[in-house]
């Protein structure tokens, strides 16, 4: 992350100047936020697409290119911790879990967290994808996560009420199988449309290969797909 103390008014110039330094400049301006409300600016690595958090009336908000979004009890970061907000700057890079707003790497795609009530809700593109009780784990085990080339979100839930449980979630739907790693680590064919993570199998006897959402059977090494999509692996077999 890239981040400063910077007034939204340095936004502005920056655009202006990084036109200038082109033939034929063209400057549209476009207001994100009023000046002092307090907002925080999260520009996305690529794309050039800008959210902007901050107050809206007694609650927060975040609206996207200046599109306003759902108002909010509390925006939380991808782990899941309450975000302090201020007036700062910062671009959204892979990774990064310091920043409220979570752009994919192309900048195609945007997620954040955030608290309604009791309950912690997350957001992808605009849209409420899901929702389950606080606390303050509640993304401390997988913070949100996009692929390669933003085509899927992935996260892990954790419910502490009677009891610790984690639920991994992909595009807001429960995935059964649990990743073995913290953050998971998920692989994702060329084209996205398959994927596969180290777990243990539901009842704990074995480590295993989770491919598409299911328990393949067996385990590999050095885990990549190939340029058509298949699940290449390195399986030792009696040490050899």
């Amino acid at each position: 992350m890239r981040s400063g103390r910077l007034g939204i008014g340095v936004l502005f110039i920056s655009a202006l100047l990084n036109s200038f330094a082109q033939a034929d400049p063209k400057v549209e301006e476009q207001i994100l936020a009023p000046a002092g409300n307090g907002s925080s600016i999260i520009i996305s690595e690529h794309g050039v697409h800008v959210a902007v958090v901050g107050l809206n009336g007694s609650r927060m908000g975040v609206s996207i290119d200046g599109v306003a979004g759902p108002v909010v009890d509390q925006i939380l970061l991808p782990n899941g911790q309450p975000f302090g907000g201020g007036n700062t700057v910062g671009v959204s890079t892979v990774g990064d879990i310091a920043l409220p707003v979570l752009f994919s790497p192309n900048g195609d795609h945007y997620a954040y967290a955030a608290k309604i009530g009791n309950d912690a809700v997350i957001f992808h593109d605009g849209k409420e994808i899901t929702r389950g009780p606080y606390n303050a784990s509640v993304l401390n085990f997988g913070p949100l996560c996009f692929s390669p080339s933003g085509k899927h979100l992935f996260f892990i839930l954790t419910d502490t009420a009677g009891g610790v449980k984690r639920q991994f979630m992909m595009d807001g739907k429960p995935v059964s199988i649990l990743p073995q790693e913290n953050p998971p680590a998920v692989y994702f064919s060329p084209d996205e449309s398959r994927y596969m993570y180290y777990a243990m199998s539901e009842d704990h006897s074995r480590s295993t290969l989770v491919v598409d959402g299911k328990d393949s059977g067996y385990f590999g090494n050095h885990l990549r797909f190939s340029s058509d999509n298949k699940v290449l692996c390195v399986n030792v077999v009696n040490g050899k």
